[in-house]
């Protein structure tokens, strides 16, 4: 026996729907057997996909900033002489810059992109909405989470999870449910662009998915499908986080931040990750990579020209080492920072592993209320072997994994201010 598509023959508004999260609710949606009005800036784009696809009504150029553009949807909408089952506005975006850079243009367009489309899709779609129908809207995980270099459009995202809300509370006694998917990192071109197509940047996040990669688009779409549709019959003013645990750090499990294939969980007491350390040959550009990364500002470990000679090792590995020249940098997070390093000189292990590996992520730090003793065998059965102790104002081991060289400092955490 068949089994009937969740949206067989109700007529859906997608806008934005040439790329990206959009495209692939579209998709999801035409394979459930939906009737689509698509809308989007680049038409160009828009028909080539979906301009042959008799389940698509319209395809329509549309600037979402422009009331008198989605004024267009509406009348689409009219000339079917069909109710609409489900809206889903989904263009967003905007300029990204630091507090004191932010020009007023920029902060209306982002305005505009996230909040304005969405609200005027919604109401100037709403007269032709059916009785148990959905508005469907795409917020981000930036809309609760904060951080720098995006102020405006972590506001914008902000008062898209509180528009669903209100959209719920308004709109019930028509029938209409209003919910709010808040994704995580995406794959998607506006995240490729966000990374700079930078492969360490991309590994980085990876590294703070408990689930272990980068969101795909029809990861999105099933949830939006789902909230579309009338299995969800029961759900409005909800807010679904699709981020693969990325705002969920506490409670991750410890993952090798190198890629290796075999993931290594580890039970040390209390243990909290605080610091990564990257291995570079540029310094100056992998600091960049990662504050956009982050959204944050860096800290020199000295003034002047941020050039460090420190002594991490008395002994590596059974060999001597003395005067480790490096520059470093470090950028911080909200629950950790990176120490970006640049070796100077070839004795020293970050010189070797930059040798091995190149620019990547070698080792992580991590607190724990030890004692380290303790802690020792845990890391043994996990592939980690000691290879020294370090006393300066608190008690650390050095790790490295014994086949792969991956690195684990772990500090006692009550020593750590010391």
């Amino acid at each position: 026996m068949m089994k009937n598509k969740l949206m067989d023959h109700e007529l859906c508004v997608i806008t934005g729907a040439s790329s990206g999260i959009a495209r692939g609710i579209a998709e999801r949606f035409l394979e459930e057997g939906a009737d689509l009005i698509v809308a989007d800036y680049d038409v160009e784009t828009a028909e080539k996909i979906y301009g042959n696809n008799p389940q698509v009504v319209a395809v329509l150029k549309v600037d979402a900033t422009r009331i008198e553009d989605l004024e267009k949807i509406a009348e689409a909408v009219r000339e079917t002489g069909r109710k609409v089952k489900a809206v889903l506005p989904i263009v967003g975006n905007g300029p990204v810059n630091m507090i004191p850079d932010v020009t007023p243009e920029e902060f209306h367009l982002t305005m505009d992109l996230n909040v304005f489309s969405a609200f005027f899709t919604v109401q100037k779609v709403l007269p032709y909405m059916s009785e148990k129908s959905a508005v469907v809207l795409i917020s981000s995980i930036a809309g609760f989470q904060g951080g720098s270099n995006n102020i405006v459009y972590n506001a914008a995202k902000a008062a898209v999870r509180s528009m669903a809300r209100s959209f719920a509370g308004e709109l019930a006694c028509k029938g209409i449910r209003a919910n709010a998917i808040s994704p995580g990192p995406t794959e998607t071109k506006g995240f490729t662009e966000f990374i700079n197509e930078n492969d360490e940047a991309r590994n980085g996040i990876i590294a703070n998915i408990p689930l272990g990669h980068i969101g795909q688009p029809e990861e999105i779409a099933a949830i939006a499908l789902f909230l579309a549709s009338d299995e969800a019959s029961y759900v409005t003013g909800a807010e679904v986080i699709a981020d693969g645990g990325f705002t969920n750090r506490e409670h991750r499990r410890y993952k090798n931040y190198t890629g290796m294939k075999e993931e290594k969980e580890m039970a040390l007491s209390n243990t909290k990750i605080v610091k990564v350390i990257v291995v570079t040959d540029d310094l100056e550009k992998t600091v960049n990579a990662y504050k956009k990364l982050l959204g944050t500002g860096t800290a020199p470990a000295e003034e002047g020209e941020h050039q460090q000679i420190r002594t991490p090792f008395t002994v590596y590995k059974g060999e001597p080492v003395t005067d480790t020249p490096m520059k470093v940098e470090s950028v911080f997070s909200d629950n950790f920072w990176f120490e970006i390093i640049q070796p100077l000189g070839d004795r020293d292990p970050w010189a070797q592993w930059l040798k091995e590996h190149g620019t990547s992520i070698c080792s992580v730090c991590l607190l724990t209320n030890g004692p380290l003793e303790a802690d020792e065998e845990v890391m043994k059965s996990a592939g980690y072997e000691s290879v020294f102790k370090q006393e300066k104002g608190y008690e650390a081991y050095e790790y490295f994994d014994a086949s792969k060289d991956m690195g684990v400092l772990v500090e006692v955490k009550e020593h750590y201010n010391a």
